[in-house]
């Protein structure tokens, strides 16, 4: 019974590793979003949240705001991905650059300038900012969402927490669909 597992296993693996490669490589070939489609696959999101709501004409009134924070906040998200993606280009053109002139420079030669080496405090610098500015943006959309969702039923605020919250693919494990401590479990406590 035992090799018949371990046969089945190496088997999926066998298949699944060269299906990861093939994804992973298509995904490369893909072209990277540029900023104005970040922004509007975000409002095209936001759009499709008012519509799973349902919202009734009293409650539209409190759309507008929760709307442009939406907007406001994905904005900002694609203008630090863009930043991001123009800082590993510069690093990656930088890479390059620095090769080819190792390559052409005499070897009997020292360079007197030190290689750009990783800065663990930089980046944990530019970590925190990052976080900094998400949390900052999370808190405006609290502010903008509040009215809204103080007027949103029950199956309205369960859906609204739903799609904000996961956004179609996050999901707090401390939580389940309902709110309630405790919906995920820990494979460890699963096995008492």
């Amino acid at each position: 019974m035992r090799k018949a597992m371990l046969l089945m296993a190496s088997a999926a693996l066998i298949t699944i590793a060269p299906m990861s490669a093939n994804a992973r490589d298509r995904d490369r070939d893909r072209p990277e979003q540029t900023s104005n489609q970040i922004v509007n696959e975000a409002d095209a999101q936001t759009a499709r949240i008012k519509v799973d709501l349902r919202l009734t004409p009293e409650q539209e009134k409190n759309w507008p705001g929760f709307e442009s924070a939406m907007h406001d906040m994905s904005k900002r998200r694609a203008d630090r991905v863009m930043a991001m993606r123009e800082e590993r280009n510069k690093d990656a053109d930088k890479s390059t650059t620095d090769k080819s002139d190792k390559s052409t420079t005499d070897k009997t030669t020292t360079g007197s300038a030190a290689p750009d080496r990783f800065n663990l405090i930089d980046q944990i610098n530019r970590d925190a900012d990052a976080r900094i500015e998400r949390a900052n943006d999370w808190k405006t959309l609290s502010k903008a969402a509040k009215p809204l969702y103080d007027s949103l039923d029950d199956q309205q605020k369960r859906r609204f927490a739903d799609v904000l919250l996961q956004g179609g693919r996050h999901r707090d494990r401390n939580f389940d669909r309902d709110g309630e401590r405790g919906g995920y479990r820990d494979s460890d406590r699963d096995r008492d």
